[in-house]
């Protein structure tokens, strides 16, 4: 079948999967610090990874890419993902134990302790990003999801942005009457990222 995780779940109540919510963005965020692109699936890397209230879901991008990791809050009786041992196998990891430790939740594996190395790492980095009391980027304050939203924004593969972070956040701005929203430009239209991280135009 090839490099695949497996998992057994019954079920996350609204704490858990809030807790569980939280460190996934945090690993999110970790990941993209470390160099690995995540998009809600691997042929579409301008979609965005989901974290809602329902499941999780992402891939990597690309030939870096292959099954999408799809966990839900529901219970499953058998849910597993090919990884191939691509890049996004570390997010996918991460996300497993910190799973085993928010609710009733067992995974195994093809791999082993040396193959999940990758994801404790991941994990660890993670920790210090989950539940911020203040995140501010260019001096705006903004949430977790926000945060997240921007960067995997300024991932995406676009021809000619040389800009570097600290650039591309000069524009974003407090969207007037958005509740919370913040606003920036991208690729010649202006982009809105509500506070649980949801992106439009």
């Amino acid at each position: 079948m090839g490099y695949t995780h497996y998992w057994k779940s019954a079920g996350f109540n609204a704490e858990q999967w809030a807790k569980l919510s939280d460190g996934a963005r945090a690993i999110i965020l970790a990941a993209g610090s470390a160099g690995i692109a995540l998009a809600g699936e691997w042929d579409e890397p301008v979609d965005l990874p989901v974290v809602d209230g329902d499941c999780i879901r992402f891939n990597g991008t690309g030939n870096d890419g292959h099954e999408t990791f799809y966990l839900a809050v529901a219970p499953v009786e058998f849910g597993f993902c090919k990884t191939a041992f691509k890049p996004y196998d570390a997010a996918v990891v991460a996300i497993l134990m910190l799973a085993s430790e928010c609710g009733p939740f067992t995974w195994s594996s093809d791999g082993d302790e040396e193959d999940w190395a990758g994801g404790r790492e991941l994990l660890a980095e993670s920790r210090g990003m989950s539940s911020p009391t203040k995140i501010f980027v260019n001096d705006i304050e903004v949430t977790a999801p926000q945060a997240e939203a921007i960067y995997s924004i300024y991932r995406r593969p676009v021809v000619g942005n040389g800009r570097s972070f600290e650039e591309f956040v000069i524009g974003l701005a407090p969207m007037i009457g958005g509740d919370g929203a913040v606003v920036i430009p991208w690729c010649g239209m202006v982009l809105a990222i509500e506070p649980d991280g949801l992106v439009h135009s």
